[in-house]
């Protein structure tokens, strides 16, 4: 991933075009799902809270897309 146009992992904070995370909002849609579900399912605290923070993160990545492509997504 490091040869794409848009996604710099070599800094010391990677980065992401919101360009290219639009192209994946439905498959981060999913993840952020199953990330949920498995807050549900696991019994290990430690691996429940990480699912828990992975899925609040992906839900803010995700308001945050459908808020900035609002206008994309109409078209």
């Amino acid at each position: 991933m490091g040869d794409i146009k848009g996604i710099n992992l070599v800094t010391e904070k990677p980065a992401v075009e919101p360009n290219m995370l639009f192209l994946y909002l439905e498959e981060l849609r999913a993840m952020q799902q199953v990330q949920e579900a498995r807050c549900k399912t696991l019994e290990n605290k430690k691996d429940k809270k990480a699912a828990k923070v992975n899925s609040q993160h992906l839900k803010v990545l995700l308001e945050y897309l459908d808020e900035d492509f609002a206008e994309t997504k109409k078209a």
